[in-house]
């Protein structure tokens, strides 16, 4: 169980000066209590858990009601509401904004203000100076003489109440940095470290940046040092008053050097002075004399370096992984290791010890193949096992380079990477050539290549398990080979084994098998040997009277034969029949290749095979092509139907062809015609085909020949029976000329006419509709003078003679809405429009609007009522004023028993019946308060009590 809350609350002060932060404190203060406060500004409602004070700021000069929601956790809540509560008087002092400049000391600042009702301002810089303004300015200047932070306070005045708003400044004036370094005289690629000092601190919060940044750094002359500097590590990570750092790399001949700082925040530019620094040393520089030889060839260099002193030391690096040290130019020669493009760097030393380099990827040479180079599959061979040799010669920019290989037993290869395979044992020496012809460039290398002796055999003896010359046949064979590591038998039939030397084996079936036995070598694969083992089979030769014929087609077969006691024809298309007979026929009923073959039985129950040698060709009937296909044309055109796929052609029904027996007839059809074609290839093989010619016939435009529509209205044309439309001559009021149901809106009675053509243009019709356009009738309402809420007033209309019916809206406060002049008695300003048609059915409309005047001493409010439901006097309702913004009733212990907002007045069933909560009230004296808006705008307030009677 919860207690429940009770709301109560006090404010430090009900009445405050301008935006004062005002404390607002629940009396009410319990665990687990949320408080939602409305302090009556239009404001986001403001919620404290646990928190029973609020701090809120009022921005404008009004009175305000302050409400209260207290609520626990069981979502128990009451509610406070003090009407009017707070009371706030101006001013109210804005501070919008500031900025610095850079100009002059910079330690002028300009404020923006824009403050509300004040009657003086008066500006606290900070600085210990004040200026009392007495009337307002939108910007006021200062100039500030320290750097520093300030807190800048504007206090404005308005009769007893003074208000104040503040910001908070920073100021950096003007610097004078000044520049150090350890050194008057350096080399171009040395390094001299710097220190600036003579700043202040700069007062902006800038926890993640410098106080100062590096805007440039520049010679005496002008020109940009395009070098990089550095900053000494110490504790801080960023530096404030003090650099000290590196700069590295310099321009050869410049003279002098200052930097020039930025400032963080303020973005101010600062200069130090120039430091007495004298940039030394000499320039490195070389052109190429000879460039793209070939490789073997010394690529040619020139020194072209320049200097005011003495060069004493040249080091050349070539891009090759070779370098070379000099101690004089002039002429320097190179022979690269490799063919390619090499960036070549020279790096010079004068006599005063500064040193210099070209860029690393300045000058470059081009060394053009080929080199050769070669490798092979290996070294040691055997005698017909081939040797693969790769070719991985560098032919940098050698696009059309030859080789000739010589394999040192007078055969040759101009391949890129052959292979060859040695008849003899011994040792041959391999020589690669290449030769680009278009350049001269040429390379050789050779390798030796030793190849040894090998001899693979084997020998077989066998004999039939079955002793009645058919399979099995028992095979027994002994290897005979020498030089090898290892063996590997393949038996003919898909039975392999490995490293055996007296293996045997059985074959089931009868036919030739060739038994192959792979010796190796110590480098793989060396050689092969080869015997046969073969099994007698029945024998026999077929042959066919006819090879090719149509579908249906029946050849005749026959067979010659020996050693065969029993056949079994199998045709090639499925079909398998047993006849000893030594002739057969078979009929073939689809396309296509057959191969026709034949099982034989001997006496000893041996099985062979026998093959037709010619395929049996059936021809497939002839592929028609009709082109076009399935024309379109006009009635009365013609067209020529072309067939293709055979040699002769006949075509159905031919009274409209021009030939009837050729491909291409001329076709002429007064109607949609199907034709057919029968055609016969070269062999005598027939198709039909079919062809369907379309006839468009002529077509007919159907349409209204009158419309009518009144004037500025538009009513929709409708034509059918052709597919296309274009409407032609008067074409004016027409929403579209190329659509067969356009709107036409005409200012007169016009004439329209119409084509149309079908689908494929073959034929045209024309067609014409009238339109007449018909009168509007008038209309016109007197304008009315603004008028009290609640007064009768009737709206007169002035119509033409040919007006039949009236139509008012919105109906709102009319004693009718189809009548010429209907009574109106408007509670709120409003604007009607009436509409009126005549005997053709068309309309024209006016309006007039009514304003109404809202008078607070025309407002009634009862001092009694009697809800007893006698019909009278039995709400209580507040009258003479059209809309109620607020009304609220309390009992005699301020609890509100009745409340409505935003309500029209006039509307009985809005008030107080009297009730609270669906119960009557006792008899008694009951306190009211009101706000009222007029339509207009504007609004006043009514309390007062109020006497419930039953």
């Amino acid at each position: 169980m919860y207690n429940k809350p009770v709301a109560s609350f006090a404010a430090l002060s009900t009445t405050i000066c301008g935006n004062t932060p005002l404390i607002f404190n629940a009396v009410y203060q319990d665990a687990g209590v949320g408080y939602y406060w409305d302090f009556g500004d239009n404001t986001n409602v403001s919620y404290n858990y646990n928190t029973s004070s609020s701090t809120h700021q009022y921005l404008y000069d009004s009175t305000y009601t302050v409400t209260l929601i207290v609520g626990n956790q069981a979502n128990c809540r009451d509610t406070i509401t003090k009407i009017n509560y707070i009371k706030v008087l101006p001013p109210f002092p804005k501070i919008t904004g500031h900025a610095n400049t850079c100009d002059g000391t910079r330690g002028k600042v300009t404020f923006n203000q824009e403050s509300k009702k004040a009657e003086s301002w008066t500006w606290d810089f900070g600085d210990s100076v004040t200026k009392t303004l007495n009337a307002g300015s939108p910007t006021i200047s200062h100039t500030y003489t320290s750097t520093g932070n300030y807190k800048t306070v504007l206090i404005n005045t308005n009769g007893q109440c003074t208000v104040r708003d503040s910001t908070n400044v920073s100021v950096l004036l003007k610097q004078s940095p000044l520049l150090f370094a350890n050194a008057t005289q350096v080399c171009t690629d040395e390094t001299v470290h710097i220190k600036i000092s003579n700043l202040q601190n700069n007062p902006a919060s800038l926890s993640f940046d410098n106080h100062y940044n590096f805007n440039n750094i520049e010679y005496k002359d002008n020109t940009p040092y395009n070098g990089y500097y550095t900053r000494d590590t110490d504790s801080s990570y960023y530096w404030s008053t003090v650099f000290n750092g590196t700069l590295n790399y310099f321009s050869q001949g410049t003279k002098g050097l200052r930097v020039i700082l930025r400032s963080s925040y303020f973005q101010c530019l600062d200069t130090t002075n120039f430091i007495p620094l004298a940039i030394k040393g000499s320039q490195a520089g070389f052109k190429v004399i000879t460039d793209s030889i070939c490789f073997k060839l010394p690529v040619v260099f020139k020194d072209t370096s320049t200097t005011n002193n003495k060069i004493v030391n040249w080091q050349w690096n070539f891009g090759d992984g070779n370098s070379q040290t000099f101690t004089s130019g002039g002429l320097v020669s190179h022979v690269c290791a490799y063919p390619g493009n090499y960036y070549v760097r020279l790096s010079i030393t004068d006599s005063s010890g500064c040193s210099t380099s070209t860029s690393f990827y300045g000058l470059s040479v081009t060394v053009n193949g080929p080199k050769v180079a070669f490798y092979s599959s290996g070294n040691y061979t055997y005698i017909t096992i081939p040797v693969y040799f790769y070719n991985n010669t560098n032919s940098y920019n050698s696009y059309n380079t030859q080789y000739n290989w010589q394999f040192g037993d007078g055969a040759t290869s101009t391949d890129y990477s052959p292979s060859h395979a040695y008849s003899k044992p011994g040792a041959y020496t391999v020589k690669l050539i290449a030769l680009n012809p278009l350049t001269g460039c040429a390379d050789a290398a050779s390798q030796v290549i030793t190849v040894n002796n090998f001899i693979p055999a084997f020998s077989v003896t066998s004999a039939y398990l079955t002793g009645t010359g058919c399979p099995p046949l028992l095979v027994k064979m002994i290897n005979n080979s020498y030089n090898y590591t290892s063996v590997k038998w393949d038996f003919g039939d898909a039975t392999t084994a490995d490293n055996l030397n007296y293996p045997s084996h059985i074959y089931e079936k009868p036919g030739k098998y060739i038994i192959t036995l792979y010796v190796y070598g110590p480098s793989g694969f060396t050689g092969t040997f080869k015997d046969s083992v073969n099994i007698q089979l029945p024998q026999s030769s077929i042959k066919a009277n006819k090879k090719e014929g149509c579908i249906g087609f029946t050849p005749t077969f026959t067979t010659t034969s020996k050693n065969t006691n029993n056949y079994l024809w199998d045709y090639g298309d499925g079909t398998i029949a047993a006849n000893n007979n030594i002739s057969t026929s078979h009929q073939y009923n689809q396309p296509g290749k057959f191969f026709p073959s034949m099982s034989l039985t001997d006496s000893n129950g041996c099985i062979a095979a026998a093959i037709l040698a010619d395929t049996i060709n059936v021809h497939p009937n002839p592929v028609i092509t009709i082109v076009p296909q399935n024309p379109r044309i006009c009635m009365g055109q013609s067209l020529s139907m072309i067939a293709s796929g055979g040699a002769g052609y006949s075509w159905s029904p031919s009274s409209s062809l021009s030939n009837a027996l050729i491909a291409d007839p001329q076709a002429n059809p007064v109607i949609t015609t199907d034709y057919v074609v029968t055609v016969k290839d070269n062999i005598g093989c027939t198709s039909t085909g079919n062809q369907k010619i379309t006839v468009v016939q002529p077509g007919k435009i159907t349409m209204d020949s009158n419309a009518s529509v009144c004037l500025g209205k538009r009513v929709q044309l409708d034509a059918i029976g052709t597919a296309f439309y274009q409407w032609i001559f008067s074409t004016d009021g027409l929403s579209n000329t190329q659509i067969n149901n356009p709107l036409a809106s005409p200012v007169a009675t016009t004439t329209y006419t119409i084509t149309g053509t079908d689908a494929y243009k073959c034929f045209s019709d024309t067609a014409t509709i009238t339109v007449k356009v018909l009168l509007l009738p008038t209309v016109s309402i007197p304008s009315v003078k603004d008028i009290l809420l609640g007064t009768q007033i009737p709206l007169i209309s002035i119509t033409s003679s040919d007006v039949t019916a009236w139509n008012w809206s919105p109906a709102d406060y009319l004693s009718c809405t189809n009548c010429a002049s209907p009574v109106c008695m408007p509670l709120a300003e409003k604007t009607y429009t009436l509409t009126v048609t005549n005997n053709n059915g068309c309309t024209a409309s006016d309006n007039v609007q009514l304003k109404v005047q809202c008078e607070e001493n025309r407002v009634f409010i009862p001092g009694a009522f009697s809800p007893n439901e006698d019909g009278k006097n039995d709400v209580f309702s507040i009258m003479g004023i059209s809309v109620v913004k607020h009304f609220v009733i309390y009992n005699r212990w301020g609890t509100p028993v009745f409340e409505r907002s935003n309500f029209i007045a006039s509307d009985r069933s809005t008030g107080w019946d009297g009730t609270y909560k669906g119960d009557p009230l006792p008899v008694g004296t009951y306190a009211y308060f009101a706000e009222m808006v007029c339509p207009t705008g504007g609004s006043f307030l009514r309390n007062g009590t109020i006497v419930l009677v039953r």
